[in-house]
């Protein structure tokens, strides 16, 4: 019986090892999915991308800047213009 319990304890374990690479390697790509994939070639939503993804809420407003074309963004229900001057970004609501 013991010999049985140490076997299944060991069994248990290395499941535990397993499944927590599983939980570390979900989270890398969730962190990976939640952020702002900007458009190549597009210098204005590189910016937006660098200052979302660098903010300490990057999740929250990666999810609500939507690039509608070149310069124009929803940003939860509202629409914005968004330039890039002097490697600045200045955004305008509409």
């Amino acid at each position: 019986m013991r010999e049985a319990r140490s076997s299944a304890g060991s069994l248990n374990q290395s499941q535990t090892s397993s499944h927590t690479g599983r939980i570390k390697s979900a989270r890398a790509y969730d962190a990976r999915k939640m952020s702002y994939t900007p458009i190549k070639g597009d210098n204005v939503d590189q910016k937006l991308s660098d200052y979302i993804n660098g903010h300490d809420e990057f999740r929250r407003l990666s999810h609500l800047f939507r690039r509608t074309s070149p310069g124009e963004y929803q940003y939860g229900n509202r629409k914005i213009s968004i330039k890039l001057d002097n490697e600045k970004l200045y955004g305008n609501e509409y």
